[in-house]
């Protein structure tokens, strides 16, 4: 992961424009929000999102235990939560949207909006999480290191965040290209035309909503696929990556991972160790996936000297 700090002037902007990007979907800050989400392993994490949470006014629930009954459960919760809006990866949202069409069961009547994010949204995706809430899905796209890039107003336009950022591609507009950001106001870690490894398209028209921000056109990858399981459990794969993370905050013990399905039971994990990598680490990885994931999964690990970045 990417590691990097901000000053108090560049996260202050970085917040108001994404709660500007929510005002156009009709919500605010302190609106009870419903997010599907990462859950904290770590006790200290855990109690520090909990109380993040509560001053927030959301409730968090797992985006990576999507079984059936957790699913009825997720319901259950939001209807006596009473959310004015959902957040979460577009594949947990759609996912929870799929269960409350296949069971038949009312929309969660507190809510305006849907709000997605981390990954592509799709037509079709749009169409069945719209469908089962019966409200309108505001896409947003950002990443951690510079935080919201666009967000899409009421008019189905994503508008690019420029009093913040400056977005480029390495194409010419119209065309997709990788999409590349400079930062205008983090001064502590300049990110200057960084590539953020996401392929995009930017637009040169304007939105009949009258905002003068440009548009990012689409949004073409990467799209994450879920993890499927022995028992028939749809797990999110940061789930897995949860794992490797709490690890490197012990120690570096690896400078890169991989995690492949080749199977329905079956993981390799390819590790580009460091100096400090040991068998115990090794065993730690295989446990932990298991923990997290399935208990009958056979996870085999593979040391290798480089991982080649995939197209």
């Amino acid at each position: 992961p990417v590691r990097l700090i901000k000053n108090p002037m560049a996260l202050a902007r970085e917040r108001t424009a994404t709660n500007r990007g929510y005002n156009w979907a009709g919500i605010t800050l302190g609106d009870s929000q419903l997010r599907l989400w990462g859950i904290p392993h770590g006790r200290n994490d855990a109690w520090k999102s909990k109380v993040i949470d509560l001053v927030a006014n959301r409730k968090r629930i797992s985006a990576f235990e999507l079984t059936d009954q957790n699913l009825h459960n997720y319901y259950l919760d939001a209807r006596k939560f009473k959310p004015k809006f959902i957040y979460g990866y577009v594949s947990a949202v759609n996912e929870f949207a799929h269960f409350i069409v296949r069971h038949n069961l009312a929309p969660i009547e507190s809510l305006k909006c849907i709000v997605t994010t981390s990954e592509v949204l799709t037509d079709a995706d749009r169409s069945n999480i719209e469908g089962a809430f019966k409200v309108k899905v505001y896409n947003e796209y950002g990443c951690g290191e510079v935080g919201s890039i666009a967000h899409e107003c009421e008019n189905g336009s994503l508008h690019i965040v420029s009093d913040n950022l400056i977005v480029e591609t390495d194409s010419r507009k119209g065309e997709a290209g990788e999409l590349i950001v400079t930062d205008l106001f983090n001064k502590v870690t300049p990110l200057i035309r960084y590539r953020i490894g996401d392929y995009g398209t930017l637009s040169e028209q304007k939105c009949d909503c009258g905002r003068t921000l440009p548009l990012l056109q689409s949004v073409h990858g990467r799209a994450y696929d879920l993890l499927l399981m022995p028992d028939g459990r749809q797990v999110h794969p940061e789930s897995a990556i949860y794992v490797f993370e709490d690890l490197q905050k012990v120690d570096k013990f690896f400078s890169k991972f991989q995690v492949i399905q080749t199977s329905v039971d079956e993981l390799v994990i390819n590790v580009v160790p460091t100096s400090r990598y040991t068998k115990g680490v090794e065993k730690e990885i295989i446990e932990n996936l298991k923990i997290q994931l399935h208990a009958g999964l056979n996870v085999k690990v593979n040391l290798v000297a480089a991982i080649e970045r995939e197209a």
